[in-house]
């Protein structure tokens, strides 16, 4: 099959589905919590045949995931997935996010990163790696138990709360 058919018939799909990436993305929006991301992508720069970056947006919630293609990185192109009113969100510390989430919360991962950094001139990093350790065996736990919804949440409240006090 041609490239040129392959390519129309992807269009045409995604045509033809676009009312139902709509809904996906409106639940995403209406979701009381929701992790997101944005990570580079080698686009095809129109025109030059240069390699140029783009950001791939990813949302998830407990329903849905949903992606969005942008050539910026801004807040603007953020707001094109989540819109302006996403009330809970887990995401890196990228400022883009500002405009579009009204309480964002950062993933221990991204924390840990800092803090594995300043180990060696911090001696309290230590104690604070042991600690993020121990809060990511609390979801490895849960995962092995197969937890979710109020038992997940409880089970995390119970184990990771004197971990953080």
């Amino acid at each position: 099959m041609a490239p040129s058919v392959l390519v129309n018939l992807f269009h045409r799909t995604a045509f033809i589905l676009k009312g139902v990436y709509d809904e996906i993305v409106e639940g995403l929006r209406r979701a009381d919590f929701v992790c997101g991301d944005e990570t580079p992508q080698p686009m095809l720069a129109p025109g030059t045949g240069k390699t140029a970056r783009g950001w791939m947006w990813m949302a998830l919630c407990d329903t849905a995931i949903a992606y969005h293609f942008d050539v910026s990185r801004s807040t603007e192109a953020g707001k094109k997935l989540l819109g302006d009113s996403v009330r809970n969100m887990m995401a890196d510390g990228y400022s883009g996010y500002n405009g579009v989430v009204a309480n964002r919360y950062a993933c221990w991962s991204h924390a840990r990163r800092g803090i594995f950094e300043a180990r060696e001139n911090w001696p309290a990093a230590q104690v604070i790696l042991r600690d993020i350790t121990a809060l990511y065996r609390v979801e490895f736990d849960a995962r092995l138990e197969d937890l979710s919804g109020e038992k997940l949440r409880d089970f995390r409240w119970a184990r990771c709360r004197p971990i953080l006090d």
